[in-house]
């Protein structure tokens, strides 16, 4: 019967590969080692005597607990989220005889109860917790088992917890680099243990940085930033139940200047953004902000048109805005565009108009608008769509959401029926489906503001 806890009863030495490395391993220590089960060791600092039984248990941090079963067996309790196996070294002498980790011999949860004997006296263990990674270890010797004269049996134990005997320290735990990148210090690892590792724990970011493994050092190689942020990078160094980190940053561009490509930072004359559109062998082209927000168009339900009847350049639809009485307090979309302006002068900041949202959505896919028949934007356009996301995260900006609609400033108005002109509108474009709508102006869709450069 299993459960959601992990919970079982461990065996002992009948389980014959253990006792046979465990027999190697005590044939190889000297007769005076430490090591040698059955050479006296005091107790190390921090052990703890206890009792344990069927109602008595021993807390071993948020990990989980140990207790006494029946027949002879420990009972192993881990939280939540958490694993939990045992190792029996066997016979020896006390809580100081235990001074390694094996790599081997722990067993794995079985999830459920089962009547084995493996509680020894005068047997030694060491319990693993472990969770997403983390390992705690737990080392006690087995004193006495008893049974009261209520039949009740116990069992006292001398432990130590947390037990971390390897030793693994860095040189250094950080590093910085210029926007130019460069060469690291070599990073020494000091270690008692036979083997260690090391790994990246920015998988989906990780090629800016080259690592070079040596007898007891790292080295590391950094390429040029070419985006706005700071950037980070972290290396995972285990060494048998002990991790160390190391944080490798480097600073962002503080300035750029053409050619430009699309996806690159724009950082001119106070002006900070993501090219999405070059011409002129990059030297002009069309800027996205790096932040967005949702804001209705205007807030007035008024049956008028506003002359913003532009497709191509949303500067002329904002002049058309700025002409109307308390346009900042009525026009939210385009007054959230025009803010990124200096005050001090007419910037070109402002809300796009259909094409220019066309672009920028053709840009994000790599594809041209599909016509209507073909208005989804399918899955092949996913890596597209991450890369331009990723940039955007890169120079410091919020990602496109693919499954927004995004105003443009480009009104939409028709005759019905009865031959009256409906003014109430103005267009979007689905970012992911590539298509128009058109909306009531007080609705509220997604606004980013574009500028050429």
């Amino acid at each position: 019967m299993a459960y959601m806890d992990k919970q079982f009863v461990i065996t002992g030495l009948k389980i014959l590969g253990i006792a046979f490395l465990l027999g190697a391993y005590s044939c190889s220590k000297s007769e005076y080692s430490p090591d040698n089960p059955h050479f006296p060791m005091p107790d190390p600092k921090g052990t703890i005597t206890a009792t344990i039984s069927g109602s008595k248990k021993i807390n071993v941090g948020n990990y989980g607990f140990i207790r006494w079963a029946n027949s002879n067996n420990f009972y192993l309790y881990a939280q939540d989220l958490h694993d939990v196996s045992i190792c029996d070294l066997g016979e020896m002498h006390g809580l100081g005889n235990i001074t390694n980790i094996p790599s081997t011999g722990f067993s794995a949860p079985t999830h459920q109860i089962e009547t084995l004997h493996s509680c020894e006296a005068g047997h030694g263990y060491i319990v693993k917790f472990e969770s997403d990674g983390h390992i705690v270890f737990f080392r006690f010797h087995i004193e006495k088992p008893l049974i009261s004269p209520k039949n009740i049996t116990e069992t006292t134990i001398r432990y130590q917890y947390p037990f971390e005997p390897t030793t693994l320290k860095l040189s250094a735990t950080q590093q910085s680099f210029p926007m130019e990148g460069g060469n690291s210090q070599i990073i020494e690892i000091t270690t008692d243990a036979s083997e260690w590792s090391y790994s990246s724990q920015n998988q989906a970011n990780s090629n800016w940085v080259t690592i070079i493994k040596k007898q007891q050092t790292l080295s590391l190689s950094v390429e040029p930033n070419p985006f706005i942020s700071t950037r980070n990078f972290y290396i995972k160094i285990r060494a048998n139940e002990k991790t160390a980190y190391f944080k490798v940053s480097q600073a962002g561009i503080t300035a750029t200047s053409p050619p430009y490509a699309v996806g690159d930072a724009y950082m001119e004359n106070g002006i900070t953004g993501m090219v999405y559109k070059v011409s002129h062998n990059g030297k002009h082209g069309m800027i996205v902000s790096l932040d967005e927000t949702e804001l209705a168009w205007g807030i007035m339900a008024d049956n008028v048109t506003y002359k913003c009847t532009d497709e191509n350049n949303g500067l002329n639809n904002m002049k058309k805005i700025k002409e109307q009485a308390n346009w900042e307090k009525n026009f939210p979309a385009f007054k959230w565009c025009n803010d990124k302006n200096p005050r001090s002068a007419y910037g070109g900041w402002h809300l796009p108009a259909t094409n220019e949202l066309k672009d920028l959505y053709t840009a994000y896919c790599r594809i041209n608008l599909p016509q209507k028949k073909k208005s989804k934007a399918t899955v092949e356009h996913k890596k597209s769509r991450d890369l331009f996301n990723y940039c955007l995260e890169q120079n410091g900006g919020v990602r496109l959401s693919e499954s927004a609609d995004y105003w443009t400033s480009t009104e939409y108005s028709y005759y019905n029926h009865y031959n009256y002109l409906r003014c109430y509108y103005a267009k979007a474009l689905n970012f992911y489906k590539g298509s128009h709508s058109h909306y009531n102006r007080f609705t509220k869709h997604n606004v980013r503001a574009v500028i050429a450069f």
